[in-house]
């Protein structure tokens, strides 16, 4: 049986998600860190998001940061300037965008694609809320459009992003990397020139919009 098919490296994974490096004893911690970004500087982010933007977050320490290649760690879509789309160990759902931009590294771009492209990216988007998170980081986009079901098709977080955009794949810039002999993509792909800046406090990533 292949490891990546089983219950018990599921629930791994998730667990590994939890864990946070410390610089002192005990080294680990399961502990709640305060983020960077505060409740005041969303309320503000908020009045900037368009549907179809997209964020890109990292809360730094957590040992599953080891494991995802790039700053940024986990990525979402704009529904609209109070909810997102995302993909966690709990599926993809449709909530409310507060929780991950409640982070450390924040950074929300748009693609420079007319309003229409991008609300139509939000209908894709809707499409597979409520599917299974991707565990295996299986990036089957092509099969998804015609074999699109709740019982054999599942998503990471940038794998929506792409289903989503996919028909301007190319076009925004989406390359593919190769790990362990697989095609995959990582969250900050979307971190260049097809995309505007909306937002960020990275002092490396300067806004553009």
């Amino acid at each position: 049986m292949n490891i990546l098919h089983t219950q018990a490296f599921r629930k791994f994974i998730f667990w590994i998600g939890t864990v946070r490096k410390l610089s002192t004893f005990p080294w680990v911690t399961w502990d709640h860190h305060d983020p960077k970004v505060t409740h005041e500087e969303i309320s503000e982010i908020m009045k900037l998001i368009k549907p179809g933007d997209v964020g890109l977050h990292r809360d730094r320490g957590f040992l599953s940061n080891l494991f995802i290649p790039g700053k940024f760690k986990h990525a979402w879509i704009h529904v609209n300037k109070d909810e997102i789309i995302e993909a966690t160990k709990d599926g993809v759902k449709q909530k409310s965008c507060r929780y991950p931009m409640r982070t450390d590294d924040l950074v929300i771009v748009r693609p420079k694609l007319s309003a229409l492209a991008r609300k139509e990216a939000v209908k894709k988007a809707q499409e597979v809320v409520g599917f299974s998170y991707d565990v295996e980081f299986d990036f089957d986009l092509k099969e998804s459009f015609f074999h699109l079901n709740k019982h054999d098709q599942a998503f990471s977080c940038i794998e929506v992003i792409a289903y989503a955009y996919y028909k301007y794949f190319e076009e925004l810039g989406f390359e593919w990397q190769f790990s362990l002999g697989k095609k995959v993509l990582y969250p900050g792909v979307v971190i260049n020139p097809a995309w505007d800046v909306v937002y960020s406090n990275d002092p490396e990533i300067k806004v553009t919009i």
